[in-house]
């Protein structure tokens, strides 16, 4: 919440707290055990509206056609019902589930941490996109759009490609901002964003 005030002009920022969006879901499961309150709060947003919807477009946009039958809704259900040390034992994901598949699959397979469908966004930043999160997130870009304060954006813009901080999902979140709003406020799907991505010719 301190960064949200030192990011967002003062007319823009609402005093409402950002974990609130999760609160009313942590209080729908008041019963149960923390982890499995956030297992909760995950499935009914997390889960829908980021990994299962961006796995489908990844996977349909290479004309694949993904399963996911971890969310088969009698499996859920089976797995909500299993206490909290069958879900999960300190820094061990699932080890009940683990512990029934072994020998039905090879231990490397067991015992491999859990592994994301992560994009190297970071990297992008400081090599191929370096020109385009600068130009999008420039100075007189972040005055002229008039919602972020520009000396913390630049900021952040420092730190990540000079500091060693990986700051790319801040940054990825405000060029998706400005980009949303010369598409959709602006009107704007040609001069300037064909200058901006120009960029990765160049």
């Amino acid at each position: 919440e301190g960064d949200k005030l030192k990011l967002l002009k003062r007319v823009f920022f609402s005093s409402e707290p950002s974990h609130r969006l999760l609160l009313a879901y942590f209080e729908r499961a008041a019963a149960r055990p923390f982890e499995e309150r956030a297992m909760f709060a995950d499935v009914k947003t997390y889960l829908p509206a980021d990994v299962l919807t961006l796995s489908d477009r990844m996977t349909m946009a290479c004309s694949l056609e993904a399963r996911v039958p971890f969310v088969d809704l009698p499996f859920m259900d089976f797995a909500a019902g299993l206490p909290s040390s069958q879900k999960v034992r300190g820094w061990k994901t699932k080890p009940g589930f683990r512990k029934a598949l072994k020998g039905r699959l090879p231990e490397e397979i067991l015992v491999r941490p859990k592994q994301g469908f992560g994009t190297p966004i970071d990297l992008w930043m400081r090599r191929e996109l370096s020109g385009v999160v600068q130009d999008l997130l420039s100075p007189e870009a972040v005055a002229a759009r008039g919602l972020l304060r520009p000396d913390f954006v630049q900021g952040l813009l420092n730190r990540h490609l000079h500091g060693g901080q990986d700051l790319s999902q801040h940054l990825w979140s405000l060029m998706l901002l400005e980009l949303w709003h010369r598409a959709y406020i602006d009107h704007d799907y040609s001069a300037r964003a064909n200058l901006t991505f120009s960029n990765l010719n160049s």
